[in-house]
């Protein structure tokens, strides 16, 4: 399950942890979601420490600084879900994505796209010069033709494309946006990395069966 506020678990659980905490969980009616504090949607993270110390709250700018008549954290948790699980031959890759592919794509959705990146790399690959230019700049190591930087171009690309900005005005412009609070405005940050649990030729040749 995702660990944000939009999950009902997550946001009861962290309402009954605050009784007292009338804006513990809010929801922003421009954007249609929902917020810890009115400031992050994710319910669990590795950083974020003004969410769960105040000593790293109090310091921060007036306009910074979640507002509100109470404030006793922690409201974001270090503790993370562990589920095991026994893989078999129909469990055929893995995704690791920061929160920011995951706004812009469901499941089911990243799944196609790793799909189609073994299927089919050549058209799952970005489809202008200045986006895979934009995309090497961000740090893809992998090779030319590896697996793994397919699907992870396809994965990047379909969460931009999904993008409500990118819908209205073209990934292209979305791409050129400063880095920055321009960009953060349009998009949150999108870190991706695929791990092939099977070869990704059988993979390809399981897809087209």
């Amino acid at each position: 399950r995702e660990h944000n506020a939009a999950d009902p678990r997550e946001r009861i659980a962290l309402i009954r942890s605050k009784p007292n905490d009338s804006d513990a969980v809010t929801y922003n009616t421009s954007s249609g979601a929902w917020y810890v504090k009115d400031t992050l949607q994710v319910t669990r993270a590795i950083g974020d420490l003004f969410l769960k110390h105040r000593e790293f709250h109090d310091p921060l700018p007036a306009d910074l600084r979640p507002s509100g008549p109470n404030f006793h954290p922690p409201y974001v948790s270090w503790e993370a879900e562990v589920t095991s699980m026994e893989l078999d031959e129909e469990d055929l890759f893995l995704v690791l994505a920061s929160d920011g592919l995951w706004d812009e794509l469901s499941n089911s959705d990243a799944a196609e796209s790793v799909r189609r990146a073994a299927r089919e790399p050549a058209k799952s690959a970005v489809r202008t010069p200045s986006a895979r230019d934009a995309f090497k700049r961000s740090g893809a190591r992998a090779g030319p033709d590896s697996g793994a930087l397919h699907a992870g171009e396809a994965l990047l690309w379909d969460a931009l494309r999904a993008n409500p900005h990118s819908r209205f005005f073209g990934v292209e412009n979305t791409l050129k946006l400063e880095c920055g609070d321009p960009r953060r405005d349009v998009h949150d940050d999108i870190s991706v990395v695929v791990v092939w649990l099977q070869d990704v030729a059988e993979t390809a040749a399981k897809q087209e069966g």
